[in-house]
């Protein structure tokens, strides 16, 4: 269960076998043009890679997670993941998933201050 605001800190391991013979980590493997025929649940993000979702209310979107990465819960509601792929894929294998959360409490009574972050994009 996450609450928004919330940090949540994941760290993944593990492989998997997706139906088309390619073996990927959390990270996900690259899309291919022929990827442009399935429907994924986050198209914008490798294939096979760990994604993530809180709430199950309509509109909520899924975020990535892949080998690790820290999310702010962009809304309350369970924590489902998954890993990126058509339906028509099958998939043979697991992630293993350490999820460590901060509620948004600590975490604004934790803070020095506002912060800035520098996103670069290529």
């Amino acid at each position: 269960m996450a609450d928004y605001g919330d940090q949540i800190t994941f760290q993944a391991s593990g492989s998997m076998t997706l139906g088309d013979g390619h073996v990927v980590g959390p990270g996900g493997d690259a899309r291919t043009w022929t990827d442009l025929l399935w429907q994924f649940p986050f198209n914008s993000v490798n294939r096979g890679a760990l994604i993530g979702r809180a709430g199950n209310a309509n509109g909520t979107e899924a975020f990535l997670i892949g080998e690790q990465s820290t999310v702010t819960a962009p809304t309350s509601g369970h924590l489902f993941l998954c890993a990126n792929h058509s339906p028509d894929l099958s998939e043979d294998g697991s992630y293993t998933v350490h999820i460590k959360p901060q509620a948004a409490k600590e975490t604004a009574k934790n803070a020095p201050g506002p912060s800035i972050d520098l996103v670069t994009m290529e």
